[in-house]
């Protein structure tokens, strides 16, 4: 009867347990109508249900850790935006007296992107490349 009992236990535990993702690292370039982006972030979203990964481009690069797999890209570029003065900020003044900013991608680039990459699990997923442009 234990033996059943053990038994039982371990079935059930064996089908309870999370798949873990190994993480592997990648580099690359963005660039923005030729030129490196400045200051953005470049997103990899996997398949439905899992968490999409989000590294910072600065100067045109990123470094980082994401699963591997095929991924959608979504690429985004920012520039600094302030108050036109309406309402009850001066202008050029933000809430909290800090700043803010504003993606000038087009949606196709980011939301609606059709950018892909399959990232090896077993390495080489350096000198990747994306090209987008700001029209």
């Amino acid at each position: 009867m234990s033996f059943l009992v053990a038994v039982g236990a371990l079935s059930l535990t064996a089908g309870c347990s999370k798949k873990v993702e190994t993480k592997v690292a990648i580099s690359g370039t963005v660039l923005v109508d030729n030129a490196p982006l400045k200051d953005g972030d470049i997103t990899f979203v996997g398949a439905a249900g899992t968490i999409p990964e989000v590294l910072e481009v600065k100067d045109g690069a990123f470094k980082g850790e994401v699963s591997a797999g095929s991924k959608r890209v979504e690429v985004r570029a920012y520039k600094p935006v302030s108050s036109t003065g309406g309402g009850m900020y001066k202008e050029g003044e933000m809430p909290g007296g800090g700043t803010s900013k504003e993606n000038y991608l087009p949606a196709k680039f980011n939301t609606d992107s059709q950018l892909a990459v399959v990232i090896k699990s077993e390495g080489g997923n350096d000198n990747l490349r994306f090209e987008v442009q700001s029209k």
